[in-house]
């Protein structure tokens, strides 16, 4: 009986460094895991960072190409009212020439 008891103690002694290392290895194993998904939260935040800073450029950069066209568009209309207004002179400076030229005859 003796003998039996050793076997068992022996077995029961074995399960339980099998189930230490087993536990090591689990921990060690969580350890990783959790560095690991650490790394990639970090990573993550970095990126998300780093668009949100690329759309507030990205975004200013709109909002002064928009300001840049209206006051191009401005500028148009400015000019093509010019342009309608030496026209409109140079028509009325035309005729008036052709009147005197047509009175001459």
């Amino acid at each position: 009986r003796g003998r039996r008891e050793t076997e068992l103690a022996a077995e029961v002694a074995q399960l339980r460094l099998d189930a230490a290392e087993h536990e090591a290895s689990l921990r060690s194993k969580l350890s990783a895991e959790a560095a690991a998904r650490a790394k990639v939260e970090t990573s993550a935040r970095a990126t998300a960072e780093e668009q949100q800073h690329a759309q507030v450029i990205l975004e200013a950069a709109l909002a002064a190409a928009r300001k840049d066209r209206a006051t191009l568009e401005g500028d148009l209309r400015d000019l093509q009212g010019t342009v309608r207004a030496a026209r409109g002179e140079a028509a009325t400076a035309a005729a008036a020439r052709e009147r005197d030229l047509e009175q001459q005859v």
